[in-house]
């Protein structure tokens, strides 16, 4: 059994700095124009061609766009966490079952070791 740290490799690339900070720019501006469209400073428009920085359906389109792709990736890293979350505690588990405990510890170790092991299956139930 290896020891040691334990690192979490993501199955898939997270969105970088520049991606959120593009859906930041793109919700705001949503926003802008939700808020312009109710106090009746901006008419509802459609372009033709379409512009997709101008047309509020466009632009609201792009934010929801934005926020089901998050939705999508904080899914796939609590996953991804409660996986990591789980792989760690059956690898402390088991070094721990497998070390050499003097007598007085071995007992109450593996005793608490269990009864973690029930609360935490309580929790997720």
């Amino acid at each position: 059994m290896r020891q040691g740290i334990v690192f979490l490799k993501l199955e898939r690339e997270t969105m970088d700095t520049t991606a959120i900070e593009a859906m930041r720019a793109r919700i705001g501006k949503a926003h802008s124009i939700v808020h312009e469209l109710c106090d009746g400073t901006r008419r509802w428009t459609m372009s033709i061609p379409a512009r997709e920085d101008y047309d509020p359906d466009l632009v609201i389109s792009a934010a929801l766009r934005d926020a089901d792709d998050l939705l999508d990736q904080n899914a796939e890293l609590q996953r991804q966490l409660e996986e990591a979350r789980s792989k760690v505690w059956k690898e402390a588990i088991a070094v721990v079952w497998a070390s050499e405990l003097p007598p007085e510890q071995e007992q109450w170790t593996r005793s608490a070791i269990v009864d973690a092991l029930e609360a935490a299956s309580k929790e997720e139930a």
